[in-house]
């Protein structure tokens, strides 16, 4: 079975807020929110990722993480879009 990695939006929490802070010209609440949004895609991704898990029977899926990456295998779920 093929493996596909997870790409989630983020790197580190404190990095990703001050960018998100900086873009935002110092505007601490317009960071803050603009990275709470961010945060919000990444849970989506997620969310419908388990979506695909759970039609698939338990055993027949596999996923690896480390630090850097989440790797995941299972009939039709790399195949998605």
């Amino acid at each position: 079975m093929d493996w596909c990695r997870i790409d989630l939006p983020y790197f580190k929490q404190g990095d990703d807020l001050g960018h998100f802070v900086n873009q935002s010209d110092g505007d601490v609440e317009k960071g803050l929110l603009s990275h709470a949004e961010m945060l919000r895609g990444a849970a989506q991704i997620l969310e419908d990722i388990a979506s695909l898990v759970s039609k698939h029977e338990a055993d027949r899926v596999e996923i690896e993480a480390d630090c850097h990456s989440i790797m995941i295998s299972g009939r039709g779920i790399c195949s998605m879009s």
